[in-house]
């Protein structure tokens, strides 16, 4: 079962959510997945070839523009209680 994890910012990632700017959805897309990692880090599948990075990946939505984009937050379940949060990505799709 699942543990309530606390999410905890790397620099890099907090730096990169910056850098998203302003898109249409973007909040809810990002509210979505962190609040899967927050309640369901564990059950993210590790990334092959690594020991404990784990991929959270939105469903693709369209940015303001049209332009497809799809979001992906990279994490680490750093213990039993906490999530770091590494890096985030949001790219067309």
């Amino acid at each position: 079962m699942s543990n309530l994890f606390t999410l905890r910012e790397s620099e890099l990632y907090a730096w990169q959510v910056s850098k998203l700017g302003e898109v249409e959805k973007m909040d809810d897309v990002l509210a979505g997945l962190l609040w899967a990692i927050a309640r369901l880090a564990d059950d993210f599948p590790i990334v092959p070839g690594t020991e404990r990075l784990r991929v959270a990946e939105s469903t693709r939505f369209l940015r303001d523009d049209g332009t497809p984009l799809r979001v992906r937050i990279w994490f680490v379940v750093a213990s039993e209680h906490d999530v770091e949060l590494l890096s985030i990505e949001a790219e067309p799709n």
